[in-house]
């Protein structure tokens, strides 16, 4: 990108991404940091960087670096071009079916093991514990879509706070994020057995890009 918009000689320094968005599996299982449930309860924690970087991308963008970036029809933006870069090497047909492929199954392992008997009995023990704390909900996700909390707006009640940490806290008592860390796993694997050429595929696609990466940083 910084390349592309240089050649264009359009400035380009955008502030670097957020290390909280580099992890794809952040909140995978709900909330699971005491400290987040403390100070922000099921409010997203504030991110200095991640809010620098979204000032920087929806208010500062001057509209010579937007026609830069986005290109038209005949002129590929910057955008494009650096994905292509990255991209090179694998069908563009390839890249969506694996896309797909993988988005598909890694949903189906996530919602076949929240089903599991051992999920469900470490839903119903983290459910008793936070009984026991003054606090009735059948399962985290219920507690965390509570209509009592407005995750929209920017204030967070104490009450929010309290029972977020004592999911934080029930949920460590009856390991229910290592439960189903393991169900899902199992679930992957299970459903991996019946795409084994497919995914193979997607490993061999992977390095490639891999391979592009090096490339560009190197």
């Amino acid at each position: 990108m910084r390349a592309c918009m240089k050649r264009r000689g359009v400035p380009w320094n955008p502030p670097p991404v957020a290390r909280t968005d580099t992890d794809p599996s952040t909140g995978r299982y709900g909330l699971t940091d005491a400290d987040d449930a403390r100070a922000s309860g099921y409010h997203v924690p504030e991110d200095p960087a991640r809010a620098r970087r979204n000032h920087y991308f929806l208010d500062e963008l001057t509209a010579r670096q937007e026609a830069a970036l986005d290109g038209d029809r005949s002129h590929p933006g910057c955008q494009a071009q650096a994905t292509a870069v990255l991209q090179r090497g694998v069908p563009r047909q390839r890249q969506q079916q694996q896309r797909l492929l993988v988005f598909r199954l890694g949903s189906q392992a996530m919602e076949n093991s929240r089903r599991t008997p051992g999920v469900r009995a470490a839903e119903k023990a983290w459910s008793t514990c936070m009984r026991e704390r003054g606090h009735r909900y059948p399962s985290p996700g219920a507690a965390e879509r509570s209509t009592r909390w407005d995750a929209d707006s920017g204030g967070v009640t104490r009450r929010e706070r309290e029972v977020a940490l004592a999911d934080v806290t029930c949920k460590e008592e009856v390991s229910l994020v290592r439960v189903w860390a393991r169900a899902e796993a199992a679930e992957q694997r299970r459903l991996m057995k019946g795409y084994g050429p497919q995914l193979a595929a997607v490993l061999d696609a992977n390095a490639v890009r891999r391979a592009n990466a090096e490339r560009v940083l190197s």
